[in-house]
């Protein structure tokens, strides 16, 4: 039975894999024939090779012989419509040499099945022995059809690759997602990379493969300004920019790029997903911008480059900048350490040692961090002689040993953990310029010079993991805190944050708020409002409790959880939501909004912003406040609208309708600024006890109803968070309001010019936090007079207090208000926030 053969599959996906057997085979054919024994048709070798030429020539033209398909064993077959000339047989039938099977494969002129471990690729096999149904997978560059067919389940082009460059996750062989590095393919325009052979370009700049549009010194699409930013190489200080990572220094600032950042761990903590590469950083803010090399990966990263040597060695001396700082592979042989991040640390900080052997290499040979450590400022101090690092057998170590990593061998050491010769040498002696040496668990100098970690120089001989190299690199970086060494160190409240390190991101453990970016930690762990989860003290995800109020409709469970101040019912809801719920008795007024307008239906007079409801109407609104309070005295405190000149427009304020006796109008509010005595027109902040704004006069809109004198009163509160005021003075009877209102600062001069503008009697006055009053013509305890400003005009002087001149006087007597030399007063001087109100209320 003819049958259609699994190999000519095969074939068509890779060639003509029977041609390629028969090359394989030719010199076997005496062989084969022996086992065979006599070919039944009594051919020679040389006739097997032209018959094999003229199968391979009509096979390849797809064109076999018409005794191929006649039903019978003819022509040069070897069983029925097989072997010869014509399509290869099935296992078990006759056959007179390899080729006259499908598999290949004929012993005891009998054709056998293919074999998976036969030395040949036949059958379904891809590739020799592995593929197709074979239980072996085809190694890396082996032919291949499918995944299936790989050792990695990775086939390209027809080829097994790595499966690391096909998975779409960064491997340590790449430079970037499944390119560059020695195993994947090229990365493309602005992918990350090392060298130039990274890149589809071959152009590596400042980390990241170059595009021809990149250096045509023209503003191209994409870059943020001339052949930099964007899809080009970040771009210097002073050029144009959009976002942070147009910028050598990673700070884009107004649209420019800034110096910004003062070391590359300072780069990294502000964005961590910064990659390696040069940026500019300013460690000095009064010195030079510097480009440098930051490692922002190797053991948690934030590395800066500060020496750097090519087939030399390093002294342990200080140095200015120098080109190679600015680049992973040095070019030139050079002595010292940079000095330039001595501004950082006041003490310790982290260093570590790197060096290749072949400085071409991608991996470091010997890499040591070690941490907290003062060595970088005794290096930098001067010359070498002045340094005398570790020197003397030890005698120059002071322990405890600082904890150190292998980054190598990714082995680390605690603090405390002393060298196994029970010292650090790094040189002999001060001054000698051929000694400088660490090591990662051996003194360094003049022992075991084969550990494989040994780095820097001992009696001028080099050594980068072995003593005795020639050509190699060697490296020296800091970083200025132990917060980026991969470990939770005995400060942090996790990996490399909390604690004296910067916070930590949500998800991470902590033990108190101050540990968390967000400022919040619930039950260990960092969580904010901005983590799409609902928790700590929320009532809805990201809002309500300590996050900001929850919209409408979001659940509640207080008041404080609504951005409306309003929880109704387990939800949020508002004043300005169009519809009729809560307590509201209109659409969005009356209950707990603001009152109605005149003529809507009402129930209370707190529904209408008149403050009065007559059968069920709202009417027009009343006066002032005081004249609210007379007509309804129960009515609570809230906004109202009042109407003070019947030709004028009405105007919605705070009434105070239980302190004092009530019926107090606010006229003046503002945050953290302070007030002036002035003239001012109405502002929104009039209306409610929590000032969004800062304002500076006293609204004259009273000025109709308040007569010659009235009550003014003055309250502050030094935090705008609190609910109490912290200074609430009542003064009876004066003629303030009119004069504070009458316009300019210059023009009130409020009680100035050491008291020259105070008339008495001193005024009867209260101070509502004590609960004390002092009768008509009390004067005040200090020089017998309130001192209010130092002279018209001045905008730095409006000050009250209940007994004592009010400035440049007991400034700790509890009782000051407003604001003396530009100084804000609210109990205590000098305030960073705080809120001032005034009040008014005329006589009976």
């Amino acid at each position: 039975m003819l049958i259609a053969s699994t190999a000519c599959t095969g074939a068509g996906r890779r060639g003509d894999a029977g041609a390629a057997t028969d090359a394989t085979l030719d010199a076997d054919l005496d062989a084969a024939q022996d086992e065979a024994g006599a070919a039944a048709d009594g051919s020679t070798d040389a006739e097997v090779d032209t018959g094999a030429d003229a199968l391979d020539a009509s096979t390849d033209a797809n064109m076999l012989p018409t005794h191929c398909s006649d039903g019978r064993r003819s022509g040069d077959e070897t069983d029925v419509d097989c072997g010869g000339t014509c399509v290869g047989c099935e296992a078990g039938v006759s056959c007179a040499f390899n080729r006259d099977c499908a598999s290949g494969i004929c012993m005891g002129a009998v054709c056998q099945s293919g074999a998976c471990s036969d030395g040949i690729t036949n059958g379904d096999e891809t590739d020799t022995d592995c593929g197709g149904s074979c239980p072996n997978s085809c190694r890396v560059g082996a032919s291949c059809a499918l995944d299936a067919d790989c050792i990695d389940r990775a086939c390209r082009a027809e080829i097994c690759v790595v499966a690391a460059c096909v998975d779409g996750a960064l491997s340590d062989t790449e430079t970037d997602v499944d390119c560059g590095g020695a195993i994947c393919d090229a990365c493309a325009d602005g992918l990350r990379c090392v060298l130039d052979s990274d890149c589809v370009s071959t152009r590596c700049l400042f980390s990241f493969c170059l595009v021809s549009s990149c250096t045509n010194s023209a503003l191209d699409s994409g870059e943020a300004d001339v052949d930099c930013g964007g899809v080009c190489p970040r771009c210097p200080a002073g050029s144009a920019c959009t976002t942070d990572v147009d910028c050598a220094s990673g700070t884009c600032d107004a649209g420019a790029c800034v110096a910004g950042a003062r070391s590359c761990f300072e780069l990294l903590s502000g964005d961590p997903s910064l990659p390696s590469g040069v940026y500019e950083i300013q460690p000095d803010p009064a010195g030079a911008i510097r480009r440098v090399y930051c490692d922002m990966t190797t053991d948690g990263g934030g590395w800066t480059l500060v020496a750097s040597t090519l087939a030399g060695t390093l002294n342990d001396e200080r140095s200015d900048w120098y080109e190679d700082l600015a680049r992973l592979t040095p070019t030139a042989a050079h002595t010292g350490i940079w000095d330039g991040l001595r501004p950082l640390f006041s003490a310790g900080g982290d260093v570590r040692f790197s060096c290749k052997t072949t400085p071409s290499d991608s991996a470091q040979t010997v890499d040591l961090s070690f941490y907290e450590v003062a060595w970088y400022r005794e290096w930098t101090a001067g010359s070498d002689a002045m340094s005398c690092f570790e020197e003397g057998s030890g005698s120059g170590y002071t322990r405890p040993a600082p904890a150190r990593r292998d980054n190598v061998a990714g082995t680390s050491l605690p603090l405390g953990d002393d060298w196994s010769a029970g010292y650090l040498a790094g040189e002999d002696r001060c001054e000698d310029s051929g000694d400088f040496t660490v090591d990662f668990d051996d003194r360094g100098m003049d022992s075991n010079q084969s550990d494989g970690t040994d780095w820097g120089e001992d009696d001028d001989t080099p050594k980068c993991g072995t003593s005795d190299v020639s050509g190699a690199s060697f490296q020296i970086w800091v970083r200025p805190l132990a917060c980026a060494d991969g470990l939770r160190d005995r400060l942090e409240s996790d990996v490399d944050c909390g604690g004296s390190c910067a916070a930590c991101v949500d998800g991470m453990s902590c033990g108190v708020d101050r540990d968390c970016e967000s400022g919040r930690c619930d039950a260990g762990t960092c969580t904010s409002c901005v983590d799409g989860v609902q928790n700590g003290t929320e009532s809805a995800v990201d809002c309500g409790g300590s996050c900001h109020g929850c919209a409408d409709t979001l659940s509640c469970a207080a008041n404080a959880d609504c951005a409306s101040g309003r929880c109704e019912a387990g939800a949020c809801t508002s004043c300005a939501d169009g519809i009729l719920n809560g307590d509201e008795v209109n659409v969005d007024c009356g209950g707990s909004c603001l009152g109605c307008p005149d003529g809507a239906s009402c129930t209370l007079g707190a529904d209408c912003a008149s403050g009065e409801c007559a059968v069920n109407v709202c009417a027009a609104p009343r006066s002032s406040c005081a004249a609210i309070h007379a007509a309804f005295p129960a009515d609570p405190s809230g906004a109202y609208t009042i109407l003070p000149d019947p030709t004028g427009a009405p105007a919605t304020v705070y009434c105070d309708m239980t302190t004092d006796g009530g019926g107090w109008t606010l006229v003046a509010s503002t945050r953290t600024t302070t007030l002036n005595d002035e003239a001012s027109a109405y502002y929104d902040d009039l209306a409610t006890l929590d000032p969004a704004a800062g304002h500076s006069g006293v609204w004259d809109g009273m000025r109709p109803v308040m007569g010659a004198s009235s009550d003014l009163r003055f309250s502050c509160r030094a935090d705008p968070a609190a609910s109490a005021f912290a200074v609430d003075l009542v003064f009876r009877s004066v003629a303030w309001y009119a004069e504070i209102t009458t316009g300019s600062d210059a023009a009130a001069c409020f009680e100035e010019n050491a008291g020259a503008g105070y008339t008495r009697p001193a005024p009867a006055r209260t101070d509502l936090i004590a609960g004390v009053s002092l009768p008509l013509g009390d004067d005040w305890n200090t020089s017998g007079y309130l001192e209010g400003e130092d002279s018209c005009g001045d905008t730095g002087d409006f000050s009250v207090d209940f007994d004592d001149r009010g400035m440049d006087s007991d400034e700790s007597d509890g009782t000051d208000w407003g604001e003396d030399d530009s100084s804000r007063k609210c109990g205590v001087r000098a305030l960073p926030d705080g809120q001032w109100f005034i009040w008014a209320r005329e006589l009976p």
